[in-house]
């Protein structure tokens, strides 16, 4: 007779330890790729009472002028750097508002300051004579005071 069921073989304890470990390490990993995707996550509190966790990316060097840009327009910031839709952030309770605007800077804001000055730089190796320009104080001219006149007489 052929048996039917295989024998179960029951595993060291140590070595369920030691897969339990590599899998939590595994997950740490995961999250600490997902951060480097996806700057941070916080927990938006909404204006009816929800609450929803948000995903505030890293934006690219290639979107740093459309960042610029926004800057002004707080809400549309908050929807396009969390991949939220048009109209969204309206719901927003005013704390997280702007929680998720400090975080979003805290986050961007390095990059975004480095763009700048290549930005700058870039302006002032184009453009030498700008910053010649800028360094420059225009020299006052005398005023003609009365008395004074161009001709000599």
């Amino acid at each position: 007779m052929i048996p039917t069921t295989m024998p179960v073989i029951e595993r060291p304890a140590a070595l369920v330890e030691q897969e339990k470990a590599q899998a939590a390490r595994d997950a740490q990993v995961e999250r600490q790729d997902q951060a480097a995707l996806f700057g941070a996550v916080l927990l938006a509190h909404m204006r009816d009472g929800t609450e929803l966790e948000v995903k505030i990316r890293l934006v690219s060097v290639r979107e740093m002028p459309a960042f610029f840009d926004m800057t002004a327009r707080e809400p549309e910031l908050i929807e396009w750097v969390c991949g939220m839709p048009a109209g969204w952030a309206d719901g927003l309770a005013p704390d997280s508002h702007f929680a998720l605007m400090a975080r979003i800077v805290d986050l961007n804001f390095p990059l975004a300051l480095r763009w700048m000055e290549s930005q700058l730089a870039m302006l002032a190796r184009m453009y030498p004579s700008l910053q010649r320009k800028a360094g420059e104080s225009p020299s006052p001219k005398p005023a003609p005071g009365p008395g004074t006149s161009s001709a000599s007489g």
